[in-house]
């Protein structure tokens, strides 16, 4: 295949995700802004009143404004601490990490992590259609950096997926393989470069490596890391799904891993006392995860969840009970993310059986500065964000 073929190959992908992102996003037309407006206005009573920490402070739509800008000025500086929890919620190392939000930052963190690769890249990508990459990963090969990409080999049930991804590689040094059937899908989303070597770093979080989740109209939240004990364990995860064999219980020192997240994230939101702050494609019915929300908001914890519209939900119990569950229509909610007072989870979970308990997924928890961003974000969502149907 020469080069003018996988273009043309990319250019239909991409295509094809827009037309699916534009089947579920409705864009916010100018007839629209003043019920925005409206909205806002209720959503930023609603923080004043729910957020002992901005107790007595307006928050106004130009302070939504500036958190935005310091949001993207910070999207490329350190965060926080990252701790991971055990099966059992023990905390693990702790180590700086870059928070990545979408759809400021673009694909560029993940490009300059391959442009930079000297010995070894490895992808994990429940689908992989984003031209730049597939273009960066395949000059990478070319200079003699060994490339190995899963993929799920049923994204979305669409089997010509999985044909057009085997094909754009095809005649390439890039190594492609389908995820093992001992997972119902293999939804995880992460980059490992230059594993067991100084320049070892990686990316996890719910960006799939497509047009949409990588700067054009998701809102995700992925994590970059250079911390050794991290990046080792994203690799040993990454090795042992390549060659079929038992990941073991070592990486779920640093990591969150499905299968078997429920217990982690269910401690993680029963240790909240002030908010539990939810971003989520889909929650569907996980009746432990349910009642904890449900708990901490009968504690006088603020709980609130942001979905995208159409999103498959289960949440008029958690409503009556007193959690907020609302929509956003822009951009399009794709996140996994978990805030609660000083922590915060981002990964590629869902809030479902499957995805907690079949799938494999990755996350991790952070502290520090990324509790600070993500607060940023999910207000500023929040007060875009309207009343769930």
């Amino acid at each position: 295949m020469n080069i003018n073929d996988m273009l043309d190959i990319l250019d239909y992908w991409d295509r094809r995700d827009r037309r699916r992102a534009r089947a579920t996003k409705k864009d916010i037309k100018e007839k629209d802004r003043a019920q925005l407006v409206a909205t806002m206005a209720r959503n930023e009573a609603l923080i004043r009143r729910s957020d002992r920490r901005w107790a007595g402070r307006a928050v106004t739509g130009w302070t939504l404004v500036l958190l935005l800008i310091v949001l993207v000025a910070s999207c490329s500086t350190r965060q926080g601490l990252i701790t991971g929890l055990t099966g059992t919620g023990g905390p693990a190392p702790a180590a700086t990490a870059s928070l990545i939000v979408e759809p400021q930052a673009g694909p560029d963190p993940y490009l300059r992590l391959i442009d930079g690769a000297k010995t070894q890249i490895d992808v994990n990508s429940y689908i992989l259609t984003d031209r730049t990459v597939v273009t960066a990963l395949t000059r990478a090969a070319a200079r003699g950096v060994t490339t190995r990409i899963l993929v799920d080999g049923h994204p979305y049930d669409d089997k010509q997926a999985v044909i057009q991804e085997q094909t754009v590689f095809a005649g390439t040094r890039v190594q492609v393989k389908l995820a093992a059937a001992r997972f119902t899908f293999d939804h995880a989303k992460y980059l490992v470069v230059d594993p067991n070597t100084p320049a070892a770093a990686g990316i996890l979080g719910s960006s799939n490596l497509t047009a949409s989740g990588l700067g054009d109209g998701n809102r995700e939240f992925d994590v970059a890391t250079t911390d050794p004990a991290t990046v080792a364990a994203m690799a040993a995860v990454f090795d042992s799904d390549w060659n079929g064999t038992a990941t073991g219980s070592g990486p779920r020192a640093a990591l969150v891993l499905s299968p078997g997240a429920q217990g982690v994230l269910l401690h993680l939101i029963d240790s909240a006392k002030n908010q539990v702050l939810i971003e989520t494609e889909e929650f569907g019915d996980v009746p432990a995860i349910k009642a904890a929300l449900v708990a901490r908001a009968r504690a006088g914890a603020h709980v609130a969840i942001i979905l995208p519209p159409g999103a498959k939900a289960n949440t008029r119990d958690l409503a009556a009970a007193g959690v907020t569950v609302l929509q956003l229509t822009k951009p399009y909610v794709h996140a996994k993310m978990i805030l609660t007072d000083d922590q915060v989870f981002i990964g590629s979970q869902n809030f479902s059986l499957t995805s907690l308990d079949h799938n494999r997924e990755m996350g991790i928890i952070l502290t520090g500065l990324a509790v600070q961003t993500a607060n940023q974000v999910f207000r500023a969502d929040l007060a875009a964000a309207k009343a769930a149907k």
